[in-house]
């Protein structure tokens, strides 16, 4: 680019309406068959702010776009998160619930409220199933109250420790739509 063309759009972007003075060494630089002017330059410069702008404006879209993107997802986050916080509660309902009805109650009935067809039992001398737990419920025969220690819940599983006279107890339950699935337990 010669060193006029550089000066003519030096004094268009400074907003000069007349041209520097030029050396005549500048002058003999200009490419031949070319005519500059302020005009043409001003022209020229226009069309680059408006590029420019409308480059902006991709960006502030795209950024818009973007922050709005990252905002959807945070609120999809928070509704898994809340939705699993409920998840967990409603799951330590079910075994509280479970537990005073059927282990402290006796309530026989109560099983196929909480227990699901296929349940899985880690306790030795119980069988799997619901049928189990009815016979096992079925033989006890004084109601207690059952003091929890502590209950928690993790995922689909559901902690419980409870004193039973002079007994502690940790069971553990897996829920499955739900209803209680499997079962462990440990005494003390």
């Amino acid at each position: 680019m010669s060193s006029i063309r550089l000066h003519l759009i030096a004094a268009s972007i400074i907003g000069l309406s007349t041209l520097c003075s030029c050396s005549d060494d500048d002058k003999n630089d200009a490419p031949t068959g070319d005519t500059i002017t302020i005009a043409s330059l001003e022209k020229e410069l226009t069309e680059t702010k408006e590029r420019l702008e409308l480059s902006e404006e991709k960006v502030m879209v795209l950024e818009s776009v973007d922050s709005n993107q990252k905002i959807k997802e945070l609120e999809e986050d928070l509704e898994v998160h809340e939705t699993s916080i409920s998840q967990l509660e409603a799951n330590k309902t079910l075994v509280l619930n479970f537990y005073q009805e059927v282990l402290g109650d006796k309530d026989v009935s109560a099983v196929d409220k909480y227990i699901g067809d296929v349940y899985i039992q880690h306790h030795k001398g119980l069988d799997d199933g619901k049928d189990a737990v009815k016979d096992f419920i079925s033989r006890q025969t004084n109601k207690i109250t059952i003091m929890v220690e502590l209950l928690f819940a993790q995922d689909d599983l559901v902690f419980i420790h409870t004193k039973q006279g002079e007994t502690i107890i940790m069971d553990v339950f897996r829920v499955e739509d739900n209803l209680l699935v499997e079962h462990w337990d440990a005494f003390q």
